[in-house]
């Protein structure tokens, strides 16, 4: 990720203490108190803590944000305008067959079967469409919890202490998972799920505009801390070009429509309009 940098530890401007260092008796004393890098007892509280770093940690954090502007793919806009069928057409299925309906309940066997077709999707490795799996495996767990939630305060289900409607859901996507097939973590894939849909932003489709750098950042977020994540994804996002993130939002639009009985699209049409609305602003 990055060439490896030199970084000296003023090079990020942090706090290096938690408010004013208290007075000592000796000067020796009053240098420890005011230097928290080269003395653990200056930081004996939390907060202290949380502000305690080391030359090694800026170095790791300046080369994460060196890759910023490799996060987003060169050519965003050529990529998705050459593609932007197909990626309609597989977000489309994706939706068709995995969608959860609100009066769905959590024991009907659909649930499993819809865990398992996202994670078919995610397993078949092609890129894109694993990353748009991962985001609607995260739109799946966040209705399965809403339906979780409706059954508790309807006392459908019974309420097991300790067990929160995220834990529930998490357990009936663990028992989805076939020892034959699956080899993944199901907690590492949610939360590779959660960060694919917070990088996407306002729109689902907006996962095409990232790099492979981007992919292998958010497939490592165990070893990130959430803040930085954060902050890559929303420099990325405000500097995607505008004219795409528009074209995505209305895309996606388009999709949500597709998979409604009561709807008629065309395909092909809402394409071409969206593609002329891309190149007249990207002119």
């Amino acid at each position: 990720m990055g060439d490896r940098m030199d970084v000296d530890s003023d090079a990020v401007d942090l706090p290096t203490a938690a408010g004013t260092p208290r007075q000592a008796n000796t000067e020796g004393k009053r240098e420890q108190l005011a230097d928290p890098i080269h003395s653990s007892r200056a930081v004996p509280t939390k907060a202290g803590k949380r502000l305690y770093y080391t030359k090694k940690t800026n170095a790791k954090l300046l080369r994460l944000l060196n890759n910023l502007p490799r996060l987003v793919r060169d050519e965003a806009i050529t990529f998705f305008d050459a593609n932007m069928e197909n990626f309609l057409g597989d977000w489309i299925t994706i939706l068709e067959h995995t969608n959860l309906p609100s009066n769905t309940a959590s024991s009907d066997p659909y649930v499993i079967t819809v865990f398992r077709r996202l994670d078919g999707t995610i397993d078949a490795g092609e890129s894109i469409r694993s990353r748009l799996a991962h985001i609607q495996l995260m739109r799946v767990f966040q209705s399965l919890e809403r339906i979780i939630a409706t059954e508790r305060r309807a006392r459908q289900i019974q309420r097991e202490r300790g067990k929160g409607n995220a834990t529930v859901a998490m357990n009936i996507y663990k028992s989805a998972q076939q020892p034959s097939v699956s080899r993944h973590d199901p907690k590492k894939r949610k939360q590779i799920a959660r960060w694919w849909t917070t990088f996407a932003g306002p729109s689902p489709l907006l996962v095409i505009i990232y790099s492979e750098v981007a992919e292998k950042i958010v497939k490592n977020c165990r070893k990130r801390d959430k803040q930085t994540l954060e902050f890559l994804a929303s420099t990325a996002l405000q500097n995607a070009p505008g004219e795409l993130v528009k074209a995505c939002i209305g895309l996606a639009g388009i999709a949500e429509l597709a998979i409604r009985p009561d709807q008629t699209l065309d395909r092909q049409r809402a394409v071409a309009e969206a593609r002329h609305d891309l190149r007249r602003g990207a002119k």
